[in-house]
């Protein structure tokens, strides 16, 4: 039993994720960019006599970037342009059996796609790189595990 509660325990395996873009399951080699904060807000004063304040999200604050990178293969990008409507993160277990955690995310832009450089002298595997702009994520935890 104890060996069972440090297997599944913190800290999860950050190598065992899987992507879905618009339902679409996509392994990639690596995501980065994943941010969670709080919106920023800021008061905004009605014309006039200026006795309302309303509070609006902060226009000044910059989306979030994903960045994920693929070997070049199947996997086409440019099906994603200009939106993806469904982005969802999935982390799994030591295992691969089952997801563990979750992020989900605001749909998302693609603001860039990019093929890593040809080069006749090394011995690479081109990777593609989609950058997709997102304004929030939210965490999942899907183990009903409670934080003490």
């Amino acid at each position: 039993m104890h060996d069972m509660f440090i297997k599944n325990s913190y800290p999860y395996p950050g190598y065992n994720f899987c992507m879905f873009l618009d339902g679409v399951k996509i392994g990639f080699k690596s995501i980065s960019g994943l941010t969670l904060t709080k919106d920023k807000f800021e008061p905004f004063h009605e014309g006039g006599d200026n006795n309302n304040i309303h509070i609006h999200r902060d226009s000044r604050t910059d989306a979030n970037r994903l960045v994920l990178t693929k070997g070049l293969g199947f996997f086409n990008p440019a099906k994603f342009l200009p939106k993806i409507h469904v982005m969802l993160l999935l982390v799994y277990d030591a295992d691969m059996k089952k997801p563990i955690h979750a992020y989900a995310f605001s749909p998302g832009y693609v603001e860039n796609i990019s093929v890593s450089d040809f080069n006749a002298t090394e011995s690479s595997v081109i990777i593609d790189t989609i950058e997709i702009l997102y304004d929030f994520a939210i965490e999942i935890d899907l183990t009903g595990r409670t934080t003490p």
